[in-house]
């Protein structure tokens, strides 16, 4: 074991070795540090006023962070400094992290030494003092890249100012975010809502979207539906006219499992991020498909088996159906009451306007008067 870790080479290192078995002072190792060969950059403290849990005062010690221009061995830069290469470890995180970590400025809980405390190569007092403003972008890109931040809510982590500074810098994030997701298996569900106008089929899709605590993208008409898509969790195809679609398309935006580029104005979109996908239509699933555009011949069961639900919407019921794989088609599950249908019924339209009136403070006139024809100046 000890052979493997005098062999292995670093660019960046930590060392750390309290004082007590050192026979030198902290001039001498800076010294001995500025002898190295490849030396790019070191930084240099005395740890005295650590404490350990039982509240006793931790023995004074020295970390260090070199960094090389060239890879060193860490039995040479353990001979160099004077310690034993255990003391010598490989930059596990990263240099601006172990460099914060002389200061114990990413370890709150820690004594926080002053950053004039440090000696180093550099002016360490000025890269403590910019750290922040970079960390805050790491921070940023960080939940980019594990899908906390999307386009949609970017705005609820970042100030305007930090977002007019950085535009650039986070579009290329979103991009590393959706070339990471490039042929990544994905689950999307398929909804597929038919009735006619009026029955509540979008505010349902809406329902149902929040009901799963997804942030809703409503598509624009026109051949683009995806033109200003942000990464949203559900995408609701709302009113969708079959005429408009190419069927080879459609099945690819469609796919469960499989996430292709959707043609957009002026560049092809990922809707990787998309978990549940709702069509609404005035066409039934069948009418769907006949009227779509077909370039290919492509079977109609390729387009029945990515919905797994549909539902059929009138002002007084919904009826819902899911998709059978041995019966290759979909199958009726039973019939509910709609549960949008209240929204559309008469005294719910007449309390509106009556609440109206009154917000305005307007006064209803008696309709048992006639009307003035002459408008007096």
């Amino acid at each position: 074991m000890a052979e493997n870790v005098k062999n292995i080479k670093v660019k960046a290192c930590e060392v750390m070795q309290y004082w007590d078995y050192m026979d030198c002072d902290i001039d001498v190792i800076i010294s001995r540090i500025k002898r190295m060969p490849y030396i790019k950059s070191w930084a240099i403290i005395t740890h005295d006023k650590d404490v350990l849990p039982n509240g006793q005062l931790k023995p004074s010690h020295f970390h260090c962070v070199l960094s090389f221009s060239n890879s060193r061995t860490i039995k040479s830069i353990a001979d160099a400094i004077g310690v034993e290469m255990q003391y010598v470890e490989k930059i596990r995180s990263s240099t601006k992290s172990a460099r914060l970590y002389l200061i114990h400025r990413n370890d709150p809980d820690k004594y926080q030494y002053a950053p004039e405390d440090v000696k180093a190569s550099f002016d360490y007092v000025s890269y403590v003092d910019d750290c922040p403003v970079k960390q805050r972008r790491e921070d940023i890109a960080k939940k980019i890249e594990n899908g906390e931040i999307k386009q949609y809510n970017l705005c609820e982590y970042v100030t305007i100012d930090e977002y007019s500074k950085n535009y650039s810098y986070y579009q290329r994030c979103f991009e590393y975010r959706r070339n990471k997701l490039k042929g990544v298996d994905r689950s999307m569900e398929c909804i597929f809502i038919t009735g006619s106008s009026g029955t509540g089929k979008t505010t349902y899709a809406k329902m149902i979207a929040a009901q799963k605590g997804y942030a809703t993208y409503i598509s624009s008409g026109g051949k683009n539906p995806l033109d200003d898509y942000q990464g949203e969790e559900c995408i609701i195809l709302d009113d969708t006219r079959s005429s408009t679609w190419n069927l080879t398309d459609f099945l690819k935006l469609t796919d469960n499992h499989t996430d292709s580029l959707v043609g957009c104005r002026y560049y092809n979109k990922s809707i990787a991020e998309c978990k549940l996908l709702i069509v609404t239509s005035v066409k039934s699933l069948d009418e769907f498909y006949e009227h779509a555009t077909k370039e290919d011949n492509e079977p109609k069961i390729q387009l029945m088996r990515r919905f797994k639900m549909v539902v059929e919407m009138s002002i007084e019921y919904m009826t819902i159906y899911y998709y059978d794989e041995n019966e290759k088609c979909h199958v009726k599950i039973g019939r509910v009451t709609n549960p949008v249908s209240a929204l559309f019924q008469p005294q719910i339209a007449k309390k509106f306007a009556e609440d109206f009136i009154r917000a305005m403070g307007l006064e209803l006139m008696d309709d048992s008067q006639p009307f003035d024809d002459e408008i007096p100046f």
